[in-house]
């Protein structure tokens, strides 16, 4: 399995490895980090984390909550999206935020008279970025009827 795979990002290459995992490394191909050798500890620590976030998620009073390393192409069909109302940043978030604006900011600045592959690719950069925070990069608050009645997966 590759070492760019969602499990393996999810769980870490170093918790990975100081579980005894082994990671076969190519000097002479780009092969993004590296091929993980033992896939079945990975995802039982995979599922493992998981199960520890579907316990902070139940901590919020949903009715029901399904957990997997990853599920059926169609398997949230039948399933409607509730509308929450954003929680407010906290004082931690909102500086992250801001210091990574300031970065960003300049390294545009920086990289303002570049050709034109960068610029297309500063742009889809800020288009990404924009969406990220626009698209529920907050935690949501949903009503309690909501929460009483419904329920999540988690992959």
């Amino acid at each position: 399995m590759r070492a760019s795979d969602k499990r393996a990002v999810f769980v870490g290459l170093e918790a990975y490895q100081v579980a005894g995992g082994i990671i076969m490394r190519d000097l002479f191909q780009d092969d993004g980090g590296g091929w993980l050798q033992d896939v079945a500890p990975l995802e039982k620590m995979a599922a493992d984390k998981l199960k520890g976030v579907a316990g902070d998620v139940a901590a919020e009073g949903w009715k029901w909550i399904e957990v997997t390393v990853s599920f059926p192409y169609d398997a949230t069909r039948g399933l409607r999206s509730l509308q929450g109302e954003p929680l407010d940043l906290t004082a931690e978030e909102q500086a992250t935020i801001d210091a990574l604006t300031v970065e960003y900011q300049k390294l545009e600045a920086e990289y303002e008279g570049a050709d034109e592959l960068l610029e297309g690719g500063r742009s889809a950069s800020r288009r990404n970025r924009e969406r990220t925070y626009r698209r529920g990069a907050k935690p949501m608050r949903f009503i309690l009827v909501y929460t009483a009645l419904g329920g999540t997966p988690i992959a």
